[in-house]
């Protein structure tokens, strides 16, 4: 196993601080990823600096960029750079790593950006009003991102996804269940399809919304957030309960590339239908999601898509949930979950250039379902 150094930063620099008061219910929880990873990284034996194989940066860039970025002369903009620049002259503090080692960083990112990747998108809005950390700038250090650099390009880094691991103890999904994971293989569901998000967000989704609500419970299942507030969206244990009941969740296109509804329907045990063709997905250069996920047209007929889906027999749903669960480990940033191994199993691939990013595109990696 590659082996990991995570550099002793004083907890002020690090940003842990910006998830403290934060729920599962707010808006900006889905980047606690980074947050955990890095427990999790901290957590494994640490190699020497001078020959470990990845150097992590424990800034919480993500979410303090979430938090800081509003404009060119805002104290929001300058605390954030300076941050950026306290945690490079801490690290340097430390040793010369920094500048002989660069290539061995692994950084987290809010986007898989950086020239020449991108030109119009968030990270040229953000420089253009001085609010883009150059951590997320240097070209030889590799970033742990959530999102692709666009619709079309993914850039550079490994694609990580949004959520958060199991916690201290192991409660997957519990819902309003009080259960500690997903439903049996073998359990009835309540529901065939189910949709959890903003119509507002997505015109696509208006369509799927409208269709299931005319075909109506039990066979379908919607939990529509509010989208007036960026504070609190919804109630996290009636959205697990939901997907816990469901055999199906059907997931759009987000703003760029995979939503973190996903990950919460793998987690929660309900097969993802993804309507998408622009929807990358960690980790599929070893995960196949094939197994179980299933992949539509985004304007496809739903009740055509109601009556393939309930077609499928439940040797089939049993042996794609089994898939799934394998999966969910992988997906897992907690510290009984895979990703900081799957991690650091693709880092050297993407620090020494040999690959640019994984994944390598941003379509979804699914054949369209016969239907």
């Amino acid at each position: 196993m590659p082996s990991v150094y995570v550099y002793p930063l004083p907890h002020a620099l690090t940003g842990a601080s910006l998830y403290e008061n934060l729920t599962a219910g707010d808006h900006d929880y889905h980047f606690r990823a980074e947050l955990e990873l890095t427990e999790r990284f901290r957590a494994m034996p640490q190699a020497p600096p001078e020959t470990a194989d990845m150097l992590l940066v424990p800034f919480m860039l993500t979410q303090a960029f979430t938090k800081l970025r509003k404009g060119r002369n805002t104290p929001g903009h300058a605390q954030l750079l300076a941050w950026n620049d306290a945690v490079i002259a801490a690290m340097r503090g430390i040793g010369s790593f920094w500048d002989t080692r660069r290539s061995h960083h692994a950084v987290f990112a809010q986007r898989c950006a950086g020239p020449p990747f991108e030109r119009n998108g968030l990270r040229s809005r953000s420089v253009a009003v001085g609010t883009w950390p150059s951590l997320w700038d240097e070209p030889n250090v590799t970033l742990l991102c959530f999102e692709p650099t666009t619709l079309t390009q993914m850039g550079r880094g490994i694609l990580i996804p949004y959520g958060v691991g199991h916690g201290a103890l192991d409660e997957r999904c519990p819902g309003t269940s009080h259960a500690h994971g997903p439903p049996a293989f073998s359990a009835p569901r309540k529901s065939l399809l189910m949709f959890a998000g903003s119509i507002a967000t997505n015109p696509a989704r208006k369509p799927w919304v409208e269709a299931m609500t005319s075909v109506g419970e039990p066979e379908c299942a919607l939990v529509l957030f509010n989208p007036s507030s960026r504070k609190q969206h919804f109630n996290p244990s009636d959205l697990e309960a939901t997907l816990r009941a469901s055999s199906f969740s059907v997931q759009l296109k987000g703003h760029v590339g995979p939503r973190k509804a996903i990950f919460d329907s793998i987690r929660c045990g309900a097969l993802p239908v993804i309507a998408s063709d622009r929807t990358p997905l960690p980790f599929s250069d070893g995960i196949d999601y094939g197994e179980f996920a299933l992949r539509v047209p985004e304007r496809a007929n739903v009740t055509r898509v109601l009556a393939r889906l309930a077609r499928i027999s439940e040797q089939e749903l049993r042996a794609r949930r089994a898939a799934m669960a394998a999966a969910a480990h992988v997906l897992d940033c907690g510290p009984h979950g895979g990703m900081a191994d799957a991690i650091l199993a693709r880092f050297a691939s993407v620090a020494e250039r040999r690959i640019r990013a994984v994944p390598s595109g941003t379509s979804t990696p699914l054949p369209l379902l016969d239907f």
